[in-house]
């Protein structure tokens, strides 16, 4: 696809929450593909009728022991490849002639205690348990027809290197997104899922502390991914990884913050910025160098279609 700007959807997991969909406290929205297709297509079908690109597959945390948490495990091949073909439907339905990229979603989560994001003890796997789910997924995903593998909430080293170097070796182009926040001393690091961890999930688990911006970079580069971004994250610290990645990494860069103000219980999704004032910071960051923009939490094909709009 040879354009300057590729215009990535938007959110998936708080649309199907907003929309009535299931969302479990373990694996977050990937059990929908089965329980919620409809939903599911009609949300990649409105970001597709919005103008966008790439729309990803709504497998953020459907590798194996994220859903044994929900009790799905024996179904991860099935709700996989439900995900790539909800967006193939989708695709046929809205833009059967224009050539649409399916982004292969994964990430490193873990199965999820409750919803403020802790993960649960119980079924935290041993690496190489870990390594080999990963491989599986991947697989069923490219298998399925997955054109690029998108791998979202980056936000350490170790972890994140290990899934790296599963999918470097199935041969798909791989899109890296970093998560990022900023500690009291205003210095960006992966994304802190550790902050009031105390007493919530035992002593079995090590803590997961947080790595600065340089070194998950540096490890991370060490893969040769062919696009590097941020992604939910908030603007304000987005704007800053934007800026150390274009003086850092001579490859294409890619943004999509998260806007989120949900209350999951009430199927409430509250964005915290109107469509306007996000497309307006979006096309600031493509005409100063990002390659790729888009939404994550938060985000509505409201807050895309309105990039589009000026962009046009």
């Amino acid at each position: 696809m040879d354009k300057k700007f590729l215009i990535l959807d938007g959110a998936t997991g708080t649309e199907i929450s907003r929309l009535g969909g299931k969302i479990d406290k373990a694996s977050w929205s990937a059990i929908a593909n089965k329980t919620h297709p409809e939903i599911v297509r009609s949300i990649h079908e409105e970001y597709l009728k919005a103008g966008v690109d790439i729309i990803t597959t709504n497998t953020f945390s459907s590798c194996r022991h994220v859903l044994e948490g929900s009790g799905f495990d024996n179904e991860t091949k099935e709700i996989n490849e439900s995900a790539v073909r909800i967006v193939k439907e989708a695709c046929d339905n809205v833009s059967p002639s224009k050539e649409i990229l399916i982004a292969g979603s994964m990430s490193n989560t873990l199965a999820l205690k409750n919803e403020r994001g802790y993960p649960d003890p119980i079924f935290i796997p041993t690496r190489k348990t870990e390594m080999n789910n990963y491989r599986e997924m991947a697989n069923i995903l490219a298998e399925s027809g997955v054109d690029v593998f998108i791998l979202e909430m980056m936000l350490d080293e170790e972890r994140s290197s290990m899934l790296l170097e599963v999918v470097k070796g199935i041969g798909l182009p791989v899109w890296v997104g970093m998560s990022c926040s900023e500690n009291t001393l205003g210095e960006i690091i992966g994304f802190d899922l550790s902050v009031e961890r105390e007493g919530d999930i035992g002593t079995s688990y090590e803590e997961l502390k947080p790595s600065y911006l340089k070194n998950i970079f540096n490890t991370l580069k060490s893969f040769d991914p062919d696009v590097f971004g941020v992604m939910h994250t908030d603007i304000k610290t987005s704007y800053k990884v934007i800026e150390f990645l274009l003086s850092n990494w001579s490859g294409q860069v890619m943004s999509y913050p998260e806007i989120i103000n949900s209350d999951y219980s009430k199927h409430e999704n509250k964005s915290s910025i109107s469509p306007l004032e996000f497309a307006n910071v979006c096309c600031d960051w493509l005409k100063n160098g990002v390659n790729i923009v888009g939404g994550c939490c938060g985000t509505t094909p409201d807050h895309i279609r309105k990039i589009i709009e000026l962009l046009d």
